[in-house]
């Protein structure tokens, strides 16, 4: 769970509580993991495969909708400003100390 969150970008904490529920509603299982005792593999069920198609397609819908409704260069300039505040904010998205905050 602690990769899943740094690749995301989100706290451990947060995802272990998305992988409780998600397990609880058979989306996914959690299998023993060799190289970790205390840290269990999350696996997608064939349940939790059906449902992430499932929400990939109505994003995707829901994303060519909204795309079709801008015009593609506002698109370019909002991804471009986006990126530049990402680039000046940094990789950690939660300084912890003054020292982090420059």
């Amino acid at each position: 769970m602690a990769a899943i969150a740094r690749h995301m970008g989100l706290t451990r904490q947060s995802v272990q509580r998305s992988v409780n529920v998600m397990a609880a509603e058979g989306l996914l299982t959690l299998e023993a993991n060799p190289d970790h005792k205390r840290a269990p593999l999350v696996r997608m069920t064939d349940a939790g495969d059906v449902k992430a198609r499932s929400v990939r397609g109505r994003h995707q819908a829901w994303a060519d909708e909204v795309g079709s409704r801008i015009n593609l260069q506002r698109l370019v300039t909002a991804t471009e400003l986006l990126n530049e505040l990402a680039d000046l904010l940094g990789a950690d998205p939660n300084p912890t100390s003054e020292e982090d905050l420059g």
